[in-house]
C-alpha cells in the first residue's frame, strides 16, 4: 500500500452535489486519509524549522521569510489532497467541477445541519491546501496534533 495514496471507496452515482460534497467530506475525514495526511506532515516536519529573519525591522512588521523548500513541500501536500478529492469524485463518475462549483455556489444560509457540515468541509480543505496555513501547521506539533483531533471528533460527528 502506498502511504501517500489512501484507499477510494465507491460511491453510487447518483447524488445530489450536497449529498456528494458529504460522502467526500466522510472520505476525506476518514482514518485512512487523516493518517496518509499526518504521515506526510510528519516526514516533512523537521524541514519547517523557523527561517532566521533578514532584518529585525521585517520582523516588527509581521513579515516572515519563507524557504523555497517549504514551497516545494506545500505543492507535493496540495498535490497529494486534489489527488486523493479527484479520484474520489472520478470514483462517483465526477469530476473536480463539482467541488469547485459546490464552493462557488451562493448559499442563504439557511440550509439545514448537512449544508452546514458541506461548507465547513469545504472550508477544511481550502484552508488546509493555503500555503501560510500549511506553514502555520507545520512549524507547530501541538498545533497539528490539535487539528487532527478535531478532524477525528468530526469524523465521528459525520457517521
Amino acid at each position: 500500500m502506498n502511504l501517500f495514496r489512501p484507499k477510494v471507496s465507491k460511491a453510487p452515482q447518483s447524488l445530489s452535489n450536497l449529498a456528494l460534497i458529504l460522502l467526500l467530506a466522510k472520505h476525506a475525514l476518514s482514518e485512512d486519509v487523516c493518517a496518509t495526511w499526518s504521515c506526510f506532515m510528519s516526514k516533512h516536519e523537521e524541514s519547517f524549522k523557523p527561517v532566521e529573519e533578514k532584518d529585525e525591522g521585517e520582523k516588527e512588521k509581521g513579515h516572515e521569510e519563507y524557504c523555497l523548500e517549504w514551497t516545494t513541500i506545500h505543492r507535493a501536500f496540495e498535490e497529494m489532497v486534489e489527488l486523493s478529492v479527484a479520484e474520489f469524485l472520478e470514483s462517483c463518475g465526477k469530476t473536480m467541477e463539482i467541488f469547485s462549483d459546490y464552493l462557488n455556489e451562493e448559499r442563504d444560509g439557511n440550509g439545514g445541519e448537512e449544508e452546514r457540515q458541506a461548507e465547513a468541509f469545504a472550508e477544511l480543505v481550502v484552508g488546509i491546501v493555503d500555503f501560510r496555513s500549511f506553514v502555520d501547521i507545520m512549524k507547530d506539533r501541538a498545533k497539528r496534533e490539535y487539528y487532527y483531533s478535531i478532524l477525528a471528533m468530526w469524523r465521528k460527528s459525520l457517521k
